[in-house]
């Protein structure tokens, strides 16, 4: 676990000191670049999102997080460790003495990186048609709710219900477990796959 101690600062006369607490480095960062209300990217982004690189003492100093250009400065000052003890210091609260471990001086490049240039999960275009066909052509990695139906279907019905001897009966087992396998990961009622069948069957 990872604690920081930061600044937040209005102006000169109103700043307090604030803690919090995060799982691990990476967190941090997701933390701090979920703060961001403008843009940071550009040539002058550092002004509003800023890492020390570390390289040697007098590179060390706050992480500057200013996330609009009207709410409060966050400057994190220290970073701790529960296990083994303080990783980043700017001296504020070390008696003047800085401090970056190994780790961090890596974790603070990936961070500035990321600064310049952010990466964001935007959702890819769906065709415009609502009713597709088998032949529909789809982004990497989408696959429309009435294919899945169709498939689960199909696999249903591949089964003999009226299997009487072992090996049949073992293979409808079988095919029982994986349409309820396929029901659970997609969270679907059989009821579903039944009524998407006969839709298809009138031509609906």
């Amino acid at each position: 676990m990872i604690t920081i101690r930061m600044i937040e600062y209005w102006n000169d006369y109103n700043q307090r000191e604030r803690k919090e607490k995060f799982q691990s480095l990476d967190a941090l960062a997701d933390w701090i670049f979920g703060q961001m209300c403008v843009n940071y990217s550009d040539p002058y982004g550092s002004h509003a999102l800023s890492f020390p690189s570390c390289k040697d003492e007098r590179n060390i100093y706050q992480i500057s997080i200013m996330p609009t250009a009207t709410e409060q400065t966050l400057w994190i000052k220290l970073i701790g460790d529960d296990n083994r003890g303080i990783l980043f210091s700017d001296g504020t609260f070390t008696a003047g003495q800085k401090y970056c471990t190994k780790d961090v001086k890596e974790w603070l490049a990936k961070c500035e990186e990321r600064r310049k240039h952010p990466v964001f999960p935007f959702a890819s275009e769906l065709p415009e048609t609502d009713r597709m066909d088998d032949h529909t052509e789809l982004p990497e990695g989408v696959v429309p709710v009435n294919r899945i139906k169709k498939a689960i279907y199909r696999i249903h019905e591949a089964g003999g219900c009226d299997a009487t001897d072992k090996y049949g009966q073992g293979c409808d087992d079988a095919i029982a477990v994986a349409v309820n396998i396929l029901l659970d990961e997609f969270g679907l009622m059989f009821e579903e796959i039944e009524d998407y069948h006969d839709s298809q069957e009138q031509g609906l």
